[in-house]
C-alpha cells in the first residue's frame, strides 16, 4: 500500500525550547512560541541523530499556522493537527544525488505517510475510491520530515504525536484498507461503519492502552491525556 518517490517542499526557520499557547495567541504564549512535534524521516533520524518524535518551539509567524495541510484521521478522532514538510538536511543529501536510492531510503516517514491517510470517500469504489485510504503524494513519497502542531495551538508533545501515528499505523488503515479490499464488491455501507469507528472515544480507548504499555519500560512515565484541558 505504500510506495516512496521524492517531493520535498521549503523549509522555514524554527527554534527549541519550551513553549506554549492556543487559539488567538493569549498571554500566557511564552516567547512567542508553540510547542510542537518534529517528526522525522530515516534520515534525519540515522545521520542527524534527532529523535523519531522531537519537542520543538515554533515561532508564531510559522507558515504553518497560515499554509498548512490537516490529517482526515486527526479531524475525526477529535484531536486536529496542522502540519508542513521540511527539506532535506545537507548533511545526509549530500552524501548522494536526490535520485540516489540511500537518499530516497533517508526521506522515508512511515509515520508522516500514515498520518495523512484519506477518509476522503468519493468516485467509483471500483476505481480505488479516489485515493481513499491512501495518502497524497505529497505524503505518501518519501515525505521527509515534518512538523506537526494542534491546531488550537495548546502544547502539542512527543507522546501524543507518537500515539496518533500508531492509532492511523497499526488501528485506522488496517480498518480501511480492509473495508475496500474487495474492489467493486465493497460495501459502502461497511465502509462507512469503518469510517464512523474513526472517533475520540477509539482513540481515547486507544491512548489509554498504549499509555499503560509505554508505562510498563518507564513506571513513572507522566503523559497527560491529550484531550485534558
Amino acid at each position: 500500500m505504500v510506495d516512496f518517490r521524492h517531493i520535498t517542499d521549503y523549509i522555514f526557520p524554527y527554534h527549541y525550547g519550551p513553549a506554549g499557547g492556543v487559539l488567538n495567541f493569549p498571554d500566557d504564549c511564552l516567547w512567542g512560541t508553540v510547542k510542537c512535534v518534529r517528526i522525522n524521516c530515516i534520515g534525519d533520524e540515522q545521520i542527524c541523530k534527532r529523535p523519531r518524535f522531537e519537542s520543538v518551539g515554533v515561532g508564531l509567524a510559522d507558515p504553518i499556522f497560515s499554509e498548512n495541510d490537516t490529517s482526515d484521521i486527526a479531524d475525526r478522532a477529535g484531536f486536529p493537527i496542522i502540519m508542513r514538510k521540511f527539506s532535506p538536511d545537507p548533511k545526509w543529501l549530500n552524501l548522494g544525488r536526490k535520485d540516489n536510492p540511500s537518499v530516497l531510503y533517508g526521506l522515508q516517514n512511515v509515520n508522516a505517510t500514515f498520518l495523512n491517510i484519506s477518509c476522503k470517500l468519493s468516485g467509483n469504489i471500483a476505481d480505488g475510491v479516489d485515493g481513499f485510504a491512501l495518502a497524497p503524494k505529497k505524503y505518501h513519497d518519501y515525505p521527509g520530515s515534518i512538523i506537526v502542531a494542534r491546531r488550537d495551538m495548546r502544547p502539542l508533545l512527543p507522546i501524543h504525536a507518537e500515539a496518533l501515528c500508531a492509532y492511523c499505523l497499526f488501528e485506522v488503515s488496517p480498518a480501511l484498507c480492509s473495508s475496500v479490499e474487495n474492489g467493486e464488491k465493497s460495501d459502502r455501507l461497511e465502509i462507512q461503519a469503518a469510517l464512523d469507528n474513526i472517533c475520540r472515544r477509539t482513540f481515547s480507548s486507544y491512548w489509554r492502552k498504549f499509555v499503560e504499555k509505554k508505562r510498563e519500560g518507564d513506571k513513572w512515565l507522566d503523559a497527560p491525556s491529550p484531550f485534558d484541558d
